[in-house]
């Protein structure tokens, strides 16, 4: 087992400022105190405390990226982000730097968890998923100076920030584009349940399209849903009763 600085000062019967000051190689140490201390931690099998370290440096050396599961999903709702963590924690190892995963659901709690990543310093930075149209993370981490991105757009924030985001407002189009060069007329449109900015941007496109071709927008034609399997299954039903049911359903996720 890994000895703490305490073990250090206890066995060589020595302050623990002064081992503090010799491990970290302070002139104020004089070479023998500084020998005998090195020697110690090699034979101790000493291990510092990160946390405190990184607390005096000012830097944790880790990238917090915050993950919000749907409510009821054992999966986060998404099988894109496994691939991307194993993606982003290889680059950010490349650059020294560690991965942390913090999950929180919508609301208050996740609010919570990323004002305790703030305070406390836990990480350097923060990655923010799926974003909100209105977004309070991205409002109290521009208030509060700390550095972020996101995946995703949004309308909060009142300083611009580094973003990394799809066009789904043209997927949105394109989807109705290629429906209506099969002859499709009726075409209705499933959108993520949960405030999603990039759901916004999907329905613009498709009722744009849609106009653009004449087509005028039924609001029966649209949809909320999980944006999982889940939610696929249980919003299809609903869109199907509607008085004139559709030919054809867009699906903003696979």
């Amino acid at each position: 087992m890994a000895s703490s600085i305490h073990d250090l000062a206890r066995h060589l019967n020595i302050s623990i400022g002064t081992v503090s000051r010799a491990l970290n190689g302070r002139a104020d140490v004089n070479a023998d105190t500084r020998q005998r201390v090195l020697e110690a931690a090699r034979t101790l099998n000493y291990s510092p405390n990160q946390s405190g370290r990184s607390l005096r440096q000012g830097a944790t050396h880790s990238i917090a990226f915050m993950l919000q599961p749907h409510p009821g999903d054992q999966q986060y709702g998404e099988p894109f982000f496994i691939p991307f963590l194993i993606g982003l924690q290889a680059r950010l190892a490349e650059s020294g730097l560690d991965l942390t995963v913090v999950m929180g659901a919508p609301g208050d709690y996740q609010q919570e968890r990323l004002r305790r990543v703030v305070e406390t310093r836990r990480a350097d930075a923060v990655l923010l998923a799926w974003t909100r149209r209105e977004d309070e993370r991205i409002d109290y981490l521009t208030q509060a100076g700390f550095p972020f991105a996101t995946l995703g757009r949004s309308r909060s924030g009142t300083k611009s920030y580094p973003s990394l985001d799809l066009d789904f407002e043209k997927a949105g189009a394109d989807a109705v584009d290629r429906l209506v060069a099969r002859g499709h007329r009726r075409i209705a449109a499933v959108r993520p349940s949960l405030d999603l900015n990039f759901g916004y941007l999907f329905l613009a496109g498709y009722r744009k399209a849609l106009r653009r071709h004449g087509i005028e927008v039924d609001p029966e034609l649209i949809a909320s849903g999980f944006i999982n399997e889940a939610g696929g299954y249980g919003v299809t039903p609903q869109v199907m009763r509607s008085k004139a049911p559709p030919t054809a359903i867009i699906f903003n996720n696979d």
